[in-house]
């Protein structure tokens, strides 16, 4: 299911690829999960295999929870950001670190990713998960690329994220404000930035995959770095390949580079075109 939403922005039409790859996984008795005790995740005994977010800030203070990241929450209103930062006060986004470390030296109590109780030596990190899924379908369904319930699935996504993390459920008022309502008609695509949205966050703090997220929707809307180092400075569409790679097999990642319209962070990946 993943992957074939994430192809969408490549193959969008009901009766593309994409959504045939998406309708099989949806018909396949194993191809989707619906409670958080089916999620993929790493457990992490602790001792010589801690959590990666538990030995993250044994040397660094320029890892946070993104300000960005906050005000979204924040303007939700989103209980997930209790688990989500040690604090509400975001790091600021897109800076060097002679930047940030003066700036976290200032204000000890940013926003650490995860807070304590996420962050333990014996923690586990969530690969998939059926908040991820019922997302999934939801965004599925507003593409018109099957007939389940949008809403539904939706809502049922931001109930199992809460409770992914431990959370009393969100008021309904949660579900009517204009930042997360879905008002449109399934099966117009009409709905895209808010299931995207969620989708965002319920990812959270996996950056990779709400890197995806944004490079295929364009949601939620976020603003390039201010230290931006690319030609661009622009938000970056794809890693660049690396030196070794340039060393061992010089011939093949040249001509992959000029495949694919020249070897910089702003040229899109095959499926965010």
């Amino acid at each position: 299911m993943r992957l074939a939403i994430q192809v969408s922005k490549r193959f969008p039409t009901t009766s593309g690829w994409a959504a045939g790859e998406f309708r099989s996984a949806l018909a396949d008795a194993g191809g989707s999960i619906t409670a958080n005790a089916d999620n993929f995740e790493v457990k992490y005994p602790g001792g010589n295999f801690q959590s990666p977010w538990f030995s993250l800030y044994f040397t660094r203070s320029d890892y946070g929870e993104s300000a960005p990241m906050v005000a979204l929450m924040n303007s939700l209103g989103d209980g997930r950001q209790a688990a989500f930062g040690s604090s509400s006060l975001g790091v600021p986004y897109g800076r060097v670190r002679g930047f940030v470390d003066p700036w976290s030296q200032a204000n000890p109590t940013w926003a650490r990713i995860l807070s304590s109780a996420y962050r333990q030596s014996n923690g586990s990190v969530v690969l998939v998960s059926a908040a991820e899924t019922h997302f999934l379908r939801a965004e599925a369904a507003d593409r018109g690329w099957t007939t389940e319930n949008m809403n539904a699935l939706y809502q049922a996504g931001i109930a199992v994220s809460f409770s992914q993390w431990g959370l009393p459920q969100p008021d309904a008022a949660y579900y009517t404000q204009s930042g997360v309502a879905l008002a449109n008609a399934a099966g117009t695509a009409a709905n895209i930035r808010n299931i995207a949205v969620q989708q965002y966050v319920a990812a959270y703090p996996d950056g990779l995959r709400g890197w995806s997220i944004w490079r295929r929707t364009g949601f939620p809307v976020l603003t390039p770095a201010p230290d931006a180092v690319n030609t661009s400075r622009q938000i970056p569409r794809r890693y660049t390949y690396g030196t070794s790679s340039y060393a061992t097999n010089t011939a093949a990642v040249t001509a992959a580079a000029a495949a694919i319209g020249g070897d910089n962070q702003d040229t899109k990946v095959w499926w965010d075109q």
